[in-house]
């Protein structure tokens, strides 16, 4: 960037977005040449009520995080808390904030 003469790279992008470019490149707010560089695979991860088992890692993961980041004691959620069926950002929050779920 910034030179005068054109030089070769190999490089690999990875993108990641929401929103639905097909509907988008349609609809003419995103540009048609760059979705079709772009699609070479979709990766749709599962939602997360359909993998569970997978709760007590990720509420563990944001207990962590949140007593590293702010320097507090030591903590562990209830069995309960672990099995609530939220999502992952309920989790967050509520971890971040240490108090209660919300309703």
């Amino acid at each position: 960037m910034g030179g005068r003469e054109p030089e070769k790279v190999d490089a690999r992008i990875r993108a990641a977005t929401n929103r639905d470019l097909r509907k988008d490149v349609a609809a003419s707010r995103f540009r048609k040449d760059l979705s079709y560089r772009l699609a070479i695979g979709d990766v749709v991860p599962p939602r997360l009520r359909d993998r569970m088992e997978e709760v007590p890692a990720l509420a563990e993961f944001f207990v962590n995080r949140t007593i590293s980041e702010f320097g507090l004691p030591s903590r562990r959620l209830s069995n309960d808390a672990v099995r609530s069926p939220r999502s992952p950002r309920v989790v967050e929050r509520v971890e971040h904030r240490g108090d209660q779920d919300p309703q």
